[in-house]
């Protein structure tokens, strides 16, 4: 798992790259790309703070989900065991429909289910990191 610090790295990049990519409305699908990674790189940024460790149910110890099925779970703990506030998991799943609507869909089914919504994510990402530890 990346440090603190490289995650911090990330988050960062994708923030400049999401707020590049929001000036122009032909680049909507990789707003909601940006987003969602930012935001994961934002959760597990908490994994390496707190040195978290989880006992998934997919039967792996690990400080780190190794993918995004196992990641949804682990923010479900997350949020059954009050580090992450409840509102943030319909925030998650917003994000996590943006991004596989902008990588497996066509351009028009993703302007129809998120071009209007760009705002709506940038403001999700921002609401991660002012809010999360």
């Amino acid at each position: 798992m990346p440090s603190s610090a490289e995650h911090d790295e990330k988050i960062r990049r994708n923030t400049q790259a999401m707020q590049l990519f929001s000036t122009s409305s032909s680049y909507n699908e990789w707003v909601a790309v940006t987003a969602f990674y930012t935001t994961i790189h934002i959760i597990e940024k908490l994994f390496s703070d707190r040195q978290v460790k989880i006992v998934s149910r997919y039967h792996r110890t690990s400080g780190e989900p190794k993918n995004h099925k196992e990641r949804r779970h682990t923010l479900h703990m997350l949020i059954r065991g009050g580090i992450i506030p409840h509102r943030f998991k319909r925030k998650y799943n917003t994000l996590s429909r943006a991004a596989f609507s902008a990588r497996y869909k066509s351009m028009a089914v993703f302007n129809k289910q998120f071009g209007n919504r760009i705002p709506e994510l940038l403001n999700i990402v921002a609401d991660f990191r002012k809010s999360l530890p």
